[in-house]
């Protein structure tokens, strides 16, 4: 009598890397959803590091720092620099009050993994970015840096 083969369960893909991916986890990725208050974008001083306001809103404050590293903090703790900075800590300054100045709904330019700049709509803001819908209607959780407006009716 002939025995049968063993049956081996497999894991599918999404077992092996963990995870599907979800909205929720984007917005999770991204610091959860928010719309920052008038602060973003002030260059400061945080302890001996100088940083820029990414999100502030009911007293909290997140400040990125050399490295790309976020500390969340209170206002008593940042103190205005009015100092000269590197050109990178301007560069970021800039970037941050340019997705400030974003609201949901805007048509923007994001920078995706992979090919040239694209169109999309700013679907939800996050601290530290945003969820996109693409042409295509997928959507994407893209990075503040990634993200410009969309002036008049030009193409990215």
């Amino acid at each position: 009598m002939m025995s049968m083969p063993r049956r081996i369960a497999l894991p599918v893909v999404e077992e092996l890397l963990g995870d599907k991916p979800t909205l929720a986890g984007a917005r999770n990725r991204l610091g959860g959803l928010g719309a920052t208050g008038p602060g973003a974008g002030r260059v400061v001083t945080i302890g001996a590091s100088v940083g820029v306001v990414l999100f502030e809103a009911d007293g909290e404050i997140d400040v990125v720092i050399e490295g790309g590293i976020v500390r969340r903090t209170v206002a008593s703790k940042c103190v205005h620099h009015a100092g000269d900075v590197v050109p990178a800590v301007r560069a970021l300054a800039d970037d941050v009050r340019v997705f400030a100045s974003l609201r949901e709904g805007d048509d923007v330019c994001y920078e995706p993994p992979r090919g040239a700049p694209a169109r999309g709509k700013l679907l939800e803001k996050c601290r530290y970015g945003a969820l996109v819908g693409t042409e295509d209607g997928r959507v994407l959780a893209v990075g503040f840096r990634k993200l410009t407006p969309v002036a008049g009716g030009a193409r990215c």
